[in-house]
Parts: C-alpha cells; sequence; structure tokens
C-alpha cells in the first residue's frame, strides 16, 4: 500500500493506522480498506499516526470526519498522531482541529509501543552503558 503503511492492533477496542506521504483522493480508497474493517469489528478508537505525512487533501479530511462520527457512534473516537505544523494547519484552516485529539507521539496518546519485556530490558540496558 501507498499511503496506509500498516495498521497495529494495540487492544480489542484500539488499532493505530500507520499513513505516509501526499494523502490526496487517491488516499481515500486505500484508507477505506483499512479502515472499514476495523469500524466493523469491535474497534472504536482509531489513532491515525501522520509522523510521515507530509500533506492532507479535503478528501482525506472528509474521511476522518466521517470515521470520527463512525467511532464516536461506538463510544470511541480518533486521535491523530504526529502531524507535522504543514499537516495540522490544513486542520486549523478547514476549522476541524477541535473535531480531533492531536498528540506528538503515540506515547503521549497513551500507547505504549509494544514491545516485548525482554526487549525493553535490553533496550534500558543498552541505554544504561551508553551513559556510562
Amino acid at each position: 500500500m501507498k499511503y496506509v503503511r500498516s495498521t497495529k492492533s494495540i487492544d480489542p477496542q484500539t488499532t493505530v493506522v500507520i499513513c505516509q506521504g501526499e494523502m490526496d483522493s487517491l488516499a481515500v480508497e486505500e484508507l477505506h480498506q483499512a479502515v472499514d474493517p476495523l469500524l466493523g469489528d469491535s474497534v472504536s478508537h482509531l489513532v491515525f499516526d501522520l509522523g510521515a505525512v507530509e500533506y492532507v487533501s479535503s478528501s482525506v479530511l472528509s474521511f476522518l470526519m466521517a470515521s470520527q462520527g463512525k467511532a464516536r457512534d461506538k463510544g470511541g473516537g480518533v486521535s491523530l498522531v504526529g502531524a507535522s505544523p504543514l499537516v495540522r494547519q490544513v486542520f486549523e484552516m478547514a476549522s476541524l482541529d477541535g473535531l480531533f485529539r492531536f498528540y506528538s507521539t503515540l506515547e503521549e496518546a497513551g500507547i505504549a509501543e509494544a514491545m516485548p519485556a525482554q526487549a525493553k530490558d535490553k533496550e534500558k540496558a543498552s541505554r544504561q552503558k551508553k551513559v556510562a
């Protein structure tokens, strides 16, 4: 896929959708393919990781608004993570910045990257060695 790099289930209700590139009208069909089945299941919280997104078009904004409505109907919502100042400006210019929760990182959004405990321990030990 060109615009949706991957999806990652965090728990039965929450999925992260990792996006990339210049998301224009061509991206909407790909977004539908990735997200519609999720909202048909038990997912009620969608987190779009926009860290690698350079641009979003009005058709993508429309898709995100529709997804927000569907998620809210299920008691959840849509959050946006890592949006660049340019991408954030598109939401502001359309007066849609108040419709979504924006976060700088997944961790700030309350989502810790799923790493096995052993990998976390190794990473912590590696950082401690670098400091010493």
